[in-house]
């Protein structure tokens, strides 16, 4: 699925799942049982952070979905791709089960079941300004150098991500034919090209 600047696939067994779009949501069929992974293409020119929620839980660390900045997310390079295999170290897989089997209420947590929802972060790029050591009162001069200036005296390049802006959103959902019967979710016959 291609959605503005990023791509997301499902994958069971490495190949792409069919995936469907109905009442404007988007959606993946997979079967009852079926581990599935997640690849995420960052088709933009930056870096950006995707903070990523399998039937509510972090696939980072297994956290609550909520806004309240405190999850992180896997960092994605420009034109790069990350695979995604399950929650934390992928020691628990992602896997669609009957609500009471599902991992999500095994682990007491049972929210949200069949939807994944999915936020895209740009990188913050702290403005650098450059002056010459002489300007700067205290700091060691040297009149031959440029350093690279902060609040707090001369950067030291850090390559940490620093979370800029949220510029894109959306939640999929997944199933089999008979959850999304039950659900009033109509698929649509497959089509070939």
């Amino acid at each position: 699925m291609k959605k503005g600047l990023f791509t997301v696939q499902m994958l069971v067994e490495g190949i792409p799942v069919r995936e469907f779009v109905f009442g404007g949501k988007t959606y993946f069929l997979i079967k009852e049982g079926s581990i599935f992974t997640l690849l995420f293409q960052n088709d933009t020119d930056g870096k950006v952070e995707i903070n990523t929620f399998v039937d509510g839980l972090s696939v980072m660390d297994g956290r609550v979905f909520g806004f309240d900045g405190r999850i992180c997310g896997c960092l994605v390079s420009p034109r790069d791709s990350v695979h995604i295999l399950g929650y934390g170290s992928s020691s628990i897989p992602f896997r669609l089960n009957s609500r009471p089997d599902s991992e999500v209420c095994l682990m007491d947590k049972p929210t949200n079941i069949g939807n994944i929802t999915i936020r895209f972060y740009s990188e913050y790029i702290l403005p650098e300004l450059y002056c010459p050591i002489s300007t700067v009162g205290s700091i060691p001069r040297s009149p031959n150098r440029t350093e690279i200036l902060s609040p707090f005296g001369p950067s030291r390049h850090s390559k940490s991500f620093q979370r800029d802006r949220m510029i894109e959103s959306l939640i999929v959902g997944y199933n089999d034919e008979a959850g999304f019967a039950a659900a009033g979710i109509i698929v649509p016959p497959e089509t070939t090209d």
